[in-house]
């Protein structure tokens, strides 16, 4: 069989397979053992036409179709690098046999590749190319296709508004042309764009049509990234539970599958819940699972996000060393790519890990270099976060007067945005400085309307947390009844959305409150549950003093 026949002939068996798989249900994991059976003579028979294709019009065909007919599989089986390679080599064989519609076809699709790699602005790029060839063409299909997929993008990268107008007109040629797939894929952007709009309601209504249809058409891939969006929803209005059923559902989707990109990022986000829990321990597990399966593929988006989120639980247990080696790697990988955000989070990162640690001065320098790279890139919104930091960061210092100039400064940024949930967070910290420095009732006022607004936004956690710092400010007034009151409605927070961390500390501070109130027995039963709580989340020194502030009561 000649070179020629050979790739001909492994073409259709690509398109075959193809077929197969976007007939969804069942028909999908065929095609998965097909392609895998299959695999070397396909990659054998693309190899040679990506060979010949810059001076053979036959071979070029056969290149430019290879990654045409074996999109929707590839995207879901092959590593990033080999889709780069097969989408590149058949640009350039449509563009070298004036193939318009095939150009913008894999113009896009390379779109999509760097979307899902998280460079954003490569993928926008590739993305307006294909829409604008497309309009040139007056194709409505691929119009349509690649307008709903720069809204995603624009979603990514902050924008609401302009996305909507493109996912109005997505929705419409995929309806006019009746493909359901496209139209319960908009659906779903839809439901993303909704989301990051804050309007949570809207979104889950727009993700459960998205559903609806994906079920319909068997399309599993997608009904797992849409169960992982409803999941997302969840853990945005703290329902913990329901958000760990709906990621646990798309991550069997993905190991059905063999989607390893999928079946990292949805472990990763059951990863999060359980940090979310306050159960460290676990979501260490799942950040580890999460983090092999991102370097096996060589997904570097993913794996900074990995880095960074097991670096952080990490953390919180005391594992230093090992948080360490995550902040340091992941800050060597962006410096190697010069992504500059990408060296602000490692170097936040840093920063709390050395502030934990008690070397203060290596957490200044960290949070000080990563405010001046935020403000070369006119970040305000990392500017804000980092003055809060440091200014957390003089307040341990007990330096309060510093601590509270800074926090101040991060509430201007807030209020320039006019950032509600930001407002929120930097009244909460300028509300503990005002209470070390002595001004309790400012320190309550601030507080006040920083509970507030976390109300307004449906931020239990952090009404939780709130209703902390105003307890502390009570017991400083020694109010000690206002005190008790407030830290228990905190406490019932934390346990209500599964905050065991916060549950610990809330019972610890009724454990003192108590015991000045001179209600020993309660106080006892208190610290005995603070105890617990840190316990499982595996914090010995916090189990030692509580355990000494309970011996102490003589019972």
């Amino acid at each position: 069989m000649s070179h020629y026949a050979h790739a001909e002939y492994y073409l259709q068996v690509l398109n075959e397979v193809n077929q197969l798989y976007r007939q969804g249900g069942d028909y999908v994991n065929k095609a998965i053992r097909q392609l895998e059976e299959e695999w070397g003579q396909i990659e054998r028979g693309q190899l040679w036409s990506a060979s010949q294709a810059p001076h053979d019009d036959a071979a070029a065909q056969l290149c430019e179709d290879y990654a045409d007919l074996g999109a929707d599989i590839l995207m879901l089986t092959k590593d990033v690098d080999k889709l780069m390679r097969w989408s590149t080599t058949a640009l350039s064989a449509a563009q070298r046999l004036g193939l318009s519609t095939a150009e913008s076809a894999h113009l896009g699709n390379l779109g999509i590749i760097h979307r899902n790699r998280g460079l954003f602005l490569q993928a926008r790029m590739y993305f307006e190319q294909a829409l604008n060839l497309a309009r040139e063409l007056g194709d409505i299909r691929l119009i349509g296709t690649w307008a709903g997929n720069l809204a995603g993008v624009l979603l990514e990268e902050g924008d609401v508004d302009q996305p909507i107008q493109l996912l109005n007109v997505a929705l419409e040629f995929a309806r006019q042309t009746g493909d359901k797939r496209l139209e319960a894929t908009w659906l779903g952007n839809f439901g993303l764009a909704y989301s990051f709009g804050g309007k949570l309601e809207q979104a889950q209504i727009y993700y459960m049509d998205a559903l609806e249809v994906q079920y319909l058409v068997g399309d599993k891939r997608a009904q797992g990234q849409t169960l992982g969006n409803i999941g997302n929803v969840y853990a945005e209005q703290e329902k913990y539970d329901e958000a760990l059923k709906a990621y646990m559902l798309a991550l069997d989707i993905a190991q059905e599958l063999g989607d390893i990109s999928s079946e990292g990022k949805w472990l990763g986000n059951i990863a999060g819940i359980y940090s979310a829990k306050g159960d460290y321990k676990t979501a260490v597990l799942h950040h580890s699972k999460a983090l092999k399966l991102h370097r096996t593929i060589g997904d570097l988006a993913a794996l900074r996000t990995e880095l960074n989120n097991l670096g952080g639980a990490l953390r919180v247990l005391g594992e230093y060393d090992h948080a360490e080696a995550c902040y340091l790697e992941l800050l060597q990988i962006n410096e190697s790519v010069n992504d500059k955000r990408g060296q602000i989070v490692a170097l936040q990162g840093l920063g709390l890990l050395t502030r934990s640690t008690s070397r203060i001065h290596e957490a200044k320098m960290c949070f000080e270099y990563a405010l001046r790279l935020a403000k070369d890139l006119q970040d305000v919104d990392q500017e804000g976060i980092l003055l809060g930091y440091l200014g957390t960061l003089y307040y341990e210092l007990a330096d309060y007067t510093k601590s509270l100039e800074l926090h101040n400064q991060a509430l201007q940024i807030a209020r320039t945005k006019n950032d509600l949930a930001a407002l929120a967070m930097h009244l909460g910290n300028l509300a503990n400085a005002l209470n070390a420095l002595g001004r309790v009732e400012d320190c309550i006022a601030c507080a006040q309307q920083a509970l507030t607004m976390h109300q307004t936004l449906h931020q239990q956690r952090m009404v939780g947390a709130t209703m902390g710092i105003l307890g502390n400010a009570y017991f400083s007034l020694r109010r000690y009844g206002d005190a008790l009151r407030h830290y228990e409605d905190a406490m019932i927070i934390a346990v209500n959305v599964g905050d065991q961390l916060n549950a610990a500390h809330w019972n610890a501070n009724l454990g003192y409150t108590l015991t000045a109130l001179n209600q020993k027995q309660q106080a006892w039963q208190h610290f005995l549950r603070a105890e617990e709580f840190y316990g499982m989340l595996m914090l010995t020194d916090q189990v030692v003093t509580i355990r000494e502030a309970r011996q102490s009561l003589g019972l």
